[in-house]
């Protein structure tokens, strides 16, 4: 109750794309003139098209479109086209660094729904056209003690793979920054993808992957 009621909806990206009632969403700031377009050519790096996005660059937190580089999905990962973002007040506090340090450019987002456009090698659980969602993890290194036990959350890494979980914004396994849902497009391990039910529109589905689960 204390997030206030835009913590609980979702957008649709080609809101966020167009700036059409995007004021309304949080107190940070959002440019909306032709000037505020700017490029960030070695976001990711990776050869999927490039896709429309909103970042912030410091603390001050002033949303602007940018364009950024997604990877192709590796084996075991899905690429999926983002039809809805939810925002979250975790995105707030992440943009203005009041939950610690981040690195910028940032795009925040992580309650996220979409379709699934490609399939890395290895893939089983999801094929193109499948609706899925992501919330705030993205991948963990899946066989330590607590990766095992079904607490991914915690997952302590280990000697050849990954250091501990990674998260759907911030850093990736290397240190490399990483882009979340307010974009138009996602890559993602399908072990942390949800199969979302057709009888679930994305616009619903997206804030269940935060704050409905939280609430739950």
């Amino acid at each position: 109750a204390a997030e206030s009621t835009y913590v609980h909806r979702a957008h649709a990206i080609s809101d966020f794309i167009t700036v059409v009632g995007v004021r309304e969403l949080h107190p940070t700031r959002i440019m909306n003139d032709a000037d505020s377009r700017r490029t960030h050519p070695t976001f990711f790096g990776g050869i999927i098209p490039n896709v429309l996005a909103y970042a912030c660059d410091d603390t001050a937190s002033v949303f602007y479109k940018t364009t950024i580089h997604l990877r192709e999905p590796g084996p075991g990962e899905i690429y999926f086209e983002v039809k809805y973002a939810g925002i979250c007040h975790s995105d707030i506090h992440s943009a203005r660094g009041e939950w610690g340090p981040k690195k910028y450019p940032l795009v925040p987002g992580h309650e996220i729904a979409g379709i699934v456009t490609k399939v890395g090698e290895g893939v089983t659980k999801y094929k193109v056209g499948d609706k899925v969602g992501v919330g705030c993890m993205t991948n963990s290194c899946g066989t330590c003690e607590m990766c095992t036990s079904g607490y991914e959350q915690f997952c302590t890494g280990g000697q050849g793979r990954l250091p501990g979980n990674t998260l759907a914004y911030g850093l990736d396994a290397d240190g490399n920054p990483t882009a979340g849902g307010y974009s138009q497009g996602f890559t993602v391990s399908e072990n942390f993808a949800c199969r979302i039910p057709d009888e679930i529109p994305f616009e619903a589905a997206a804030p269940l992957l935060c704050a409905g689960i939280t609430t739950y």
